[in-house]
């Protein structure tokens, strides 16, 4: 090999920066009887070998354990696609007539304190201490209207507790009624009535409110205001109910009949 192309030789080498050390070597030790088109032909070899991908697929690499194995199944669409339509379908109609129902019926008889109230003032033994009768009533409804943002706060923060206070708060109404038609004071219903009442009337009926965020999302105002007409609704019907009811079975039989309704309603 002449002088020139051992030059040439030289100088190939030390332009290709991609080449190993061992490549580079490999040539200054047969420069003398390499050419210059078998260095290029080997440059470009390495080059491809360097460019290329890997001929051992990904697919077939065991799992690192370190790297958490990921399903497509459990992507944020799929769950989601998983889930019950909203603002149509049984389940959200469903769960709008049953906020529709708790409401028109807890609601209503809290309402509808006038008509028992007339009662209560002329009959025995609560005509005997009339000036008590008319907080029977204000307790109630004051109660159930000042826990309302307390209850719907805490259902949010904890969404689990719903279920909780939903069956929870049955037995205490049904309590409440039945130590109403019991008691002969004022005092009692007061608490019976008013207080027990109205803590676990709102806690039956806030969950199934709080529901209604779930179920609907496009008719969420529609929803609500439906499911709160049944405050109107059970403030229209059950007055005249309970006074039906007071003249054919006295007014024991009738503070029994909202918890009667209550446990058909919820079976």
């Amino acid at each position: 090999m002449s002088h020139s192309q051992h030059l040439l030789t030289k100088r190939t080498c030390e332009e290709l920066p991609l080449y190993s050390k061992t490549i580079k070597q490999t040539l200054h030790r047969k420069s003398g009887c390499l050419d210059t088109t078998k260095i290029m032909e080997a440059a470009q070899t390495q080059q491809q070998h360097l460019t290329s991908p890997s001929t051992i697929e990904l697919a077939h690499l065991p799992p690192s354990p370190s790297s958490p194995i990921i399903d497509p199944t459990s992507s944020p669409s799929n769950a989601q696609s998983a889930l019950p339509p909203t603002d149509t379908g049984l389940g959200a109609w469903t769960a709008l007539f049953g906020a529709f129902l708790s409401n028109g019926l807890i609601w209503g008889f809290a309402l509808s304190f006038g008509v028992l109230q007339e009662f209560y003032s002329t009959h025995a033994p609560f005509s005997s201490a009339p000036a008590g009768i008319p907080a029977i009533g204000t307790t109630c409804t004051g109660i159930m209207y000042l826990t309302m943002p307390l209850f719907l706060a805490a259902f949010q923060r904890w969404p689990r507790a719903r279920q909780w206070s939903l069956w929870g708060s049955l037995p205490v109404v049904v309590v409440g009624l039945v130590g109403a038609s019991l008691t002969s004071t004022v005092r009692g219903l007061v608490f019976c009535q008013g207080v027990l009442y109205a803590l676990a009337g709102n806690a039956l009926v806030m969950p199934s409110i709080n529901y209604i965020n779930e179920w609907f999302v496009r008719k969420k105002g529609l929803a609500i205001g439906v499911a709160i007409a049944g405050d109107g609704t059970g403030g229209v019907v059950m007055p005249l109910l309970l006074q039906a009811l007071l003249d054919a079975v006295g007014f024991r039989w009738v503070r029994l009949a909202p918890a009667e309704l209550v446990k058909v309603w919820l079976r």
